[in-house]
């Protein structure tokens, strides 16, 4: 053992350490995390509310059957729109709800023989991403949720309800500790729950009892001052709901008609879309399903010769698990989790830039350009590390363009992976129920309808990410992996560490099987561009719906 041998090896074990511990505490930190699960479902919800085409009363009468658009809808939303919206809602209040005053708790909890006063001055005079910011966001979401609950019970006619919904932040409020002043972070909601409630109540009562009296005209200067502040607070349904209710009370028929053409014509529009984007993953499932019986009964009459069977699959491993050690340590987690992120975060400082103040095009860019530099960085180490191998043996890193069986391969293992991945992710929800964590550039991309950022994100999630993943975790890891397992144990072990480097716990089980379907896509096909289109798909779908669900 040479003397460079060992110092490489230290080097190695001091990055495998400080690697480790970067993404060990982000695996952790995800764990008190919510997912965007349950935030997708809401948007998903806003969106059919918008699709209905009605405003804050039920259509005069019922829509013509022979209708082509009345058919859609009725097909693709029911008769419960607004039902279950309510549901939706009041569960995902009840939840943050209750995140809420646990935080509250958590932060008027003494530590170390310190008053709760004293803990609470700390928090207020906090700098930027503290406890205060937290908390401040965690409020104004809950009333904003408060908003649109109450809309969606007084569109069903339970007024009562909602005049109490709009009230319950003030109660919660209450438990804050006075040294942090809810109010300097939610007075702006004020005047929205009080325009709200004239609409659908006595103005003079709201604070003192519920009623169901409706005021029967506002001055035209009141008037105006709440279409303001609805246009500012309140967006789709909610907002065009608000408005045609002013309007009712103003007697503007002239705008009312004027709204109700337009939120139709939206309507039909959004349906259309909603149509095109679940019947393509709709197919596909299907397909998906039927692929998959075809596959297991044939597994079980064929057996080895079975296209499931990996009794062929084997490559030639030159390298030792050194190798494997030295690429992803050094290439994938020390460049993508310390150096990437160093470089990131120094740039931003010597520019004079808060993370906080960027765009949603300039956040995408960022992304963009961090992800093609910890790709890099990882081809290069991997080019560093088998440079000595040269030439491969057969079978390593193949790109084979000319027959036309990647594309089935890719296209058939999207089909198939599918139906598994949606049935785990189903058992994965009630495992983590919300907890656990997401990809950060879920929300990023739902709150981003900028054409730039929308472009960026499609070259890292569709084009970038599977060309760089596929070629590092299939392409290298599985193949290296087998001169130790069977092939099925690489392919298990090599998907547990994709899933891993997700950085997300309650991910690693979906991306797991993802990850077993591209290894044994990538393993009968022998071909990259098979699990690289395959990646590309099931990417391209999922940022697809996120642009879907954030129309406005």
């Amino acid at each position: 053992m040479t003397g460079s041998g060992n110092f490489k090896r230290l080097v190695l074990v001091v990055l495998t350490v400080l690697a480790l511990s970067v993404s060990g505490l982000s695996l952790v930190g995800s764990f008190t995390q919510t997912q965007i699960q349950s935030r997708l479902e809401l948007y998903q919800t806003n969106l059919m509310l918008r699709a209905t085409g009605e405003l804050d009363l039920p259509p005069d009468r019922p829509a013509e059957t022979d209708d082509p658009i009345a058919v859609l809808r009725q097909q693709l939303l029911g008769d419960r729109t607004f039902a279950d919206a309510r549901q939706q809602y009041q569960a995902f209040r009840e939840k943050a709800a209750l995140s809420a005053e646990k935080f509250i708790r958590e932060l008027t909890t003494p530590a170390n023989n310190r008053s709760a006063n004293s803990e609470a001055s700390d928090l207020a005079t906090a700098g930027p991403d503290s406890d205060f910011d937290r908390l401040a966001q965690q409020l104004r979401e809950l009333a904003a949720v408060d908003l649109r609950l109450g809309l969606l019970q007084a569109r069903l006619g339970d007024s009562t309800a909602a005049l109490t919904t709009w009230q319950q932040l003030a109660r919660l409020s209450a438990s804050v500790p006075d040294s942090i002043d809810p109010q300097s972070f939610l007075s702006d909601f004020d005047e929205i729950r009080e325009n709200l409630a004239l609409l659908w109540g006595n103005r003079n009562q709201i604070t003192n009892q519920v009623t169901n009296q409706i005021t029967p005209a506002l001055p035209p200067a009141i008037a105006q001052g709440i279409e303001d502040n609805i246009r500012q607070f309140l967006g789709g349904w909610f907002r065009n709901a608000s408005l045609a209710r002013l309007y009712r009370l103003q007697q503007r028929p002239a705008e009312l008609s004027l709204l109700a053409a337009e939120t139709n014509l939206q309507a039909e529009s959004l349906l259309l879309k909603l149509a095109a984007v679940n019947l393509i993953p709709g197919l596909a499932l299907l397909c998906g399903i039927i692929s998959l019986i075809v596959l297991l009964v044939q597994r079980f009459l064929k057996g080895s010769n079975s296209l499931l069977s990996l009794a062929s699959v084997q490559w030639t491993v030159p390298w030792t698990g050194e190798t494997i050690w030295e690429v992803f340590i050094l290439g994938f987690f020390a460049i993508g989790q310390i150096v990437v992120p160093l470089i990131r975060s120094i740039g931003l400082q010597l520019l004079g830039i808060q993370p906080s103040t960027l765009t949603g095009g300039t956040q995408a860019g960022i992304i963009l350009f961090s992800y093609g530099l910890m790709a890099a960085g990882s081809v290069l180490t991997l080019r560093y590390a088998v440079k000595s191998y040269l030439p491969l043996p057969e079978g390593w890193f193949q790109f084979k363009w000319q027959n036309g069986r990647w594309l089935a391969w890719g296209i058939g293992g999207y089909c198939v992976a599918l139906p598994i991945v949606i049935l785990v992710s189903l058992a994965n929800q009630q495992i983590w129920q919300g907890q656990g964590g997401s990809n950060p550039i879920l929300s990023i991309v739902l709150e981003n309808r900028d054409p730039v950022a929308i472009t960026c994100f499609f070259l890292t999630a569709s084009i970038a990410a599977p060309l760089f993943e596929e070629t590092l975790f299939r392409g290298f890891l599985l193949p290296s992996l087998t001169r130790y397992l069977p092939p099925w144990g690489a392919i298990g072990l090599s998907s547990l560490i994709f899933a891993l480097a997700h950085l997300s716990l309650s991910e690693v089980l979906p991306l797991t099987t993802l990850g077993i379907v591209l290894g044994v896509v990538y393993a009968r096909s022998r071909n990259l561009l098979s699990s690289i289109l395959l990646h590309g798909l099931w990417n391209s779908g999922t940022l697809a719906s996120l642009i879907l669900l954030s129309s406005r």
